[in-house]
């Protein structure tokens, strides 16, 4: 038997056994896992449904023009989440991803402060441009905030205004995982700390905010996709 016909036979019983099975090609695995990306959720459309301004005393002016929600310069500018956070975040309030782009658009310090829940009972919020407007962290935890625990960092060179940078938070049963321009800022392993809580200028954005001070942020493409 020539080698020509060998090959032959050989992939018409390759693709027999494929056709049998329901598989599509060799690259494919047969009763695999769905390709399908998890479901989520957009955050920010086209007005302020489901968020609701703070009244902090002093605050600017909130609102979404072209998909962006605004946040404009005040003392302390800030929105809460007025959904249904079992829908967003499940029962339990762990094992799911926010990503957003957020931009400082004018001012020099807090220009995007997220807050979200970490589990049942405890909220924390991610800072970025604090202290001077480098200064990054997760506030709070056991009771001290971005500037001072070991979740600090400092953005080289400083924020630029005007410039979009894309933020993803990831909650799971054992970690708070924060990413910047898909760097990763913060790696936290919930069992080193017990207490999980707002800074308390903000503790109306819980249990799911945003907030700045004395800047003027802005954010799109909002999303929350669940992970279980």
């Amino acid at each position: 038997m020539s080698i020509f016909r060998t090959l032959s036979l050989c992939c018409a019983l390759i693709t027999t056994c494929f056709l049998a099975f329901g598989c599509q090609s060799p690259c494919t695995s047969c009763g695999g896992a769905s390709d399908e990306a998890p479901p989520t959720t957009a955050l920010i459309t086209s007005d302020l449904a489901n968020w609701q301004p703070i009244n902090f005393g002093g605050e600017g002016e909130v609102s979404v023009e072209d998909g962006v929600l605004n946040l404009d310069m005040g003392t302390m500018t800030g929105v809460q989440y007025t959904g249904d956070l079992a829908e967003l975040f499940g029962g339990q309030q762990e094992n799911y991803e926010i990503t957003l782009d957020a931009m400082r658009v004018q001012g020099m310090d807090i220009f995007l402060g997220l807050t979200f829940p970490v589990g049942k009972d405890g909220h924390v919020s991610l800072v970025l441009g604090g202290w001077a407007g480098v200064v990054n962290g997760i506030s709070n935890l056991n009771g001290l905030n971005a500037s001072e625990n070991k979740t600090t960092t400092y953005k080289q060179g400083g924020y630029q205004l005007e410039t979009w940078y894309s933020v993803r938070v990831r909650v799971t049963q054992d970690k708070i995982e924060c990413f910047l321009d898909g760097k990763q800022i913060v790696d936290v392993n919930r069992a080193d700390y017990e207490d999980y809580d707002t800074h308390g200028m903000v503790l109306e954005t819980k249990p799911f905010g945003l907030f700045t001070f004395e800047t003027w942020g802005a954010y799109r493409d909002m999303e929350v996709r669940r992970l279980d």
